[in-house]
């Protein structure tokens, strides 16, 4: 089986427990050296390798997920890891939701021996006096052993010294992968009123009509609040024989709205031809949907799916942004209801593994998600869609694997014989070359391919090689750099090449929707409004946009590139910039509020800082601040513009779990009437409203 754990490569042999069932593609917890770590089962052997004895072989401890990895799916994974040139682990953990294989944790706790403040030895050094103190402090009296040697400098020597003395222990700490969760559930199995119900009173009896009208299957707390009345209640009727009060699964979603069912549109001439091209595909094939922005390449998108699901196959759409999330999934809901699932990194760890768990049964099911859906675990996978196929987003620049979700979708779509679409009002270079070849990908990754092939095989050769070589009486090197005395390594596994590149059908829709016109666009030169005595950030031309909105006469998008107030602050009488300590770059001023304390800050680290008063540099006061971001534009608008209710839409005001559905629904209610953001406003944001 293949261990997660740095610095172990290959396969390692366990023991099958007489009362576990393992198969190819189960998720495992396993012992390796001192810690307790997830593991993929790769395939069973008949027999031990003849270097290995009985008792060197320690057993699996537990089965965390069963029949994970379908061997395409295997595939995929394999070819992720070899061209973009990361551990296939590291590539597994990136597929699968946070927390599935977790590894066991190193932590320090106090023990009843532990003195007091005031009572420690003059002869105790600084050092574990600050332990101490942090171990005091926390509200469990426990923290990780690299947490402490974070917060303290030189605390592993103080930490010895602590356990020597009996005052701290060092312990393991299980990893406990995510769970389902289960809640109580009340289901009626006999009507108040029955010839056996004269043993209830009234307020029972009203109880039980209630839950019967409402359907007679609740869940507890729902129960309660529906009913107003009390768990003893509810618990009586159960033990008279009318409720049953059973645990039952829930799965974890993100909050959904009430919507009203969708029906097919009409098509245009040119919706319908690319809906007859794209319900013909087969196999491997891809098509780029080439779509003016309101052409309908949504509606297509639909209309391609269903027949799919009719099938029993399900899609994955891939958008770039998690704030296109909400829109798209609300349109999709509309029209295929429960059978969509939302997949990105802005769900919570529970939300994700109840999401992944749904698309590993096999249920015909449309995923809708960012890059990382790309992974989703399908088994009958019928379409790709990636929308805005254009967008950078789609690259992962970090962490490892940095995969482009686009070329990882060729994969796919070959290794699965399944469509692709891409669809975008401005495709990409690398697409438009392949419109013109009639392949996706140049010549040149074909022959990538096959150098990868070639060199996975002598790869494969050589680690048998070594593998034999390791294997030697007496030698034992491999076993101790990895630290694991009790398993052997086995042969690596050998990489595939990568599939061919599938044939492109180009699909265009040259027309918006009805025959609308494209919107005028009014290009202004900011070095001319200075010329003619305008110093604001406004150009007089929006000015006068922005002061017919209001009310019902419209709403208006303000699109910024840059978050924080301003671009960098930089000292009037030396010209010291102020940076970044970490990355080089200058430092963001951010003001979250007209009368706030301003605050330095990185974009690319999350470095903060207070802004002197004083150049460090120099000692002058004259400090000032340049460019604009999304906070000076909305504080500006507050000032030019008061009539106006500005609401701002960047990473700052969407850390939090469903702020990008709340910001867009207050905006879409007409709660404000100019929207102020980044780049995730131009990401295909439909709000009829807008009109500037």
């Amino acid at each position: 089986m293949l261990v997660d754990c740095p610095g172990a490569q290959g396969l390692f042999t366990y023991a099958i427990p007489p009362a576990l069932t393992i198969t190819p593609g189960d998720i495992l917890s396993v012992p390796f050296g001192h810690q307790q770590v997830g593991a993929i089962a790769i395939r069973t052997a008949p027999r031990l390798p003849p270097s290995l004895e009985v008792d060197q072989v320690k057993p699996v401890a537990a089965v965390i997920s069963p029949g994970v990895f379908a061997p395409s799916y295997w595939q995929l994974l394999e070819a992720v890891a070899d061209y973009y040139q990361t551990p296939l682990m590291q590539v597994i953990r990136t597929a699968l939701p946070p927390g599935l294989l977790a590894r066991s944790q190193r932590r320090v706790r106090l023990t009843p021996q532990a003195p007091d403040p005031s009572g420690l030895p003059p002869d105790l050094s600084p050092t574990a006096r600050q332990v101490l103190d942090h171990l005091q402090r926390s509200p469990q009296g426990d923290y990780t052993w690299q947490y402490l040697g974070q917060q303290v400098k030189g605390a592993s020597r103080a930490l010895h010294t602590l356990i020597q003395r009996g005052w701290v222990e060092s312990y393991l700490a299980l990893p406990q992968p995510p769970r389902p969760q289960r809640r109580q559930a009340v289901t009626v199995v006999a009507a108040a009123g029955c010839p056996d119900g004269d043993d209830l009173s009234p307020r029972q009896q009203e109880v039980l009509r209630l839950l019967q009208r409402r359907g007679g299957d609740w869940w507890l707390q729902d129960a309660l609040q529906i009913c107003r009345t009390t768990s003893a209640t509810l618990r009586t009727l159960a033990k008279k024989g009318y409720l049953e009060i059973t645990g039952r699964e829930k799965l974890r979603q993100p909050d959904q709205p009430d919507l009203a069912p969708d029906r097919p549109k009409a098509l245009t001439d040119h919706q319908q031809t690319a809906l007859t091209t794209l319900t013909q595909l087969t196999g491997g094939d891809a098509a780029l949907l080439h779509g003016v922005t309101g052409s309908g390449k949504t509606e297509v998108y639909l209309q391609a799916i269903a027949p799919r699901l009719a099938a029993g196959q399900s899609a994955l759409v891939l958008v770039p942004e998690i704030g296109l999330t909400p829109q798209l999934t609300d349109r999709f809901r509309q029209r295929f209801g429960d059978r969509v699932c939302v997949y990105h990194s802005g769900l919570s760890d529970g939300e994700r593994y109840d999401a992944w768990r749904q698309m590993l049964s096999g249920d015909p099911r449309v995923v809708i998600g960012t890059r990382s859906a790309i992974f989703a675990p399908l088994p009958r996978l019928g379409m790709i869609i990636l929308d805005e196929e254009h967008d950078p987003s789609f690259k992962q620049d970090q962490p490892a694997p940095c995969y482009h979700a686009r070329t990882v979708a060729y994969w796919r779509s070959r290794l699965e014989s399944c469509p692709l679409i891409l669809g975008s009002a401005t495709p990409s270079l690398e697409t438009w070359v392949a419109v013109d070849t009639g392949e996706l990908g140049s010549q040149e990754l074909g022959v990538r391919s096959q150098e990868l092939g070639a060199r996975s095989q002598e790869l494969g050769a050589r680690s048998q090689e070594l593998g034999s070589r390791s294997q030697e009486p007496g030698d034992h090197s491999q076993e101790s750099a990895i630290q694991n005395p009790k398993s052997k390594i086995q042969n690596p596994l050998p990489s595939p090449p990568l599939p061919l590149s599938p044939s492109l059908h180009y699909l265009s829709l040259p027309q918006r929707i009805h025959a609308r016109p494209l919107p005028p666009i009014t290009v202004v030169d900011m070095r001319q409004e200075l010329q003619a005595g305008n110093r604001s950030i406004f150009s007089r031309s929006l000015r006068s946009a922005l002061a017919s909105l209001g009310g019902d006469d419209g709403q208006g998008i303000l699109f910024i590139h840059r978050r924080g107030h301003s671009s960098f602050v930089s000292c009037r009488a030396c010209g010291h910039v102020m940076m970044c300590p970490h990355c080089d770059v200058s430092l963001s001023h951010h003001l979250p509020y007209a009368h706030s304390n301003p605050v330095l800050r990185c974009h690319y680290c999350g470095y903060s800082q207070g802004q002197p008063s004083h150049c460090p540099a120099c000692q002058s006061p004259y400090l000032k601040h340049f460019g604009s971001g999304t906070q000076r534009v909305e504080q500006t608008l507050q000032e030019e513009f008061p009539h106006l209710r500005p609401l701002r839409f960047d990473s700052d005001t969407t850390r939090t779990k469903g702020a990008h559905r709340a910001l867009l629904t207050r905006f879409a209610t007409g709660e404000a009437d100019v929207l102020v953001g980044t780049q995730m406003l131009t990401k295909g944001i439909d709000l009829p409203q807008v009109t500037v």
